[in-house]
């Protein structure tokens, strides 16, 4: 049985400020518009097969997203967000801010997105 992850709903409380924050450090455009859902309901953004659709509520209990990047987008990723000054940690509970992690030996850090989302970078998988 094949099976992927085609879609998730990541709750924003603004959906195109929220796509746009990861759209630019990945560079990708936000799209509006996902299979099967109507144009518009969703700020859209595909990240290999899977899209991301941006959702508007009030309240949301936070989620974590990883991303598997290679170590040169790593680099170039980690780049941007330096730039932009947004915090990065070595570990999901922001104890080690400003480093890096090397995990099964590639590089690791986690940042949160406009909504508190923890968002994790990584090169290499289990």
């Amino acid at each position: 049985m094949k099976i992927e992850l085609n879609h998730t709903i990541v709750p924003a409380k603004n959906k195109e400020e929220s796509a746009r924050f990861l759209a630019d450090l990945f560079d990708l455009e936000v799209g509006d518009q996902s299979p099967g859902s109507p144009i518009g309901h969703f700020a859209v953004l595909k990240i290999g097969n899977v899209f991301l659709d941006y959702y508007e509520l009030e309240n949301f209990e936070f989620h974590h997203y990883a991303f598997l990047l290679s170590e040169k987008d790593f680099e170039t990723v980690l780049n941007r967000i330096k730039k932009q000054g947004i915090p990065f940690s070595a570990d999901p509970r922001f104890k080690r801010i400003g480093e890096i992690d090397y995990w099964h030996g590639g590089p690791r850090v986690y940042f949160k997105d406009p909504n508190g989302h923890n968002i994790e970078l990584i090169t290499r998988t289990l």
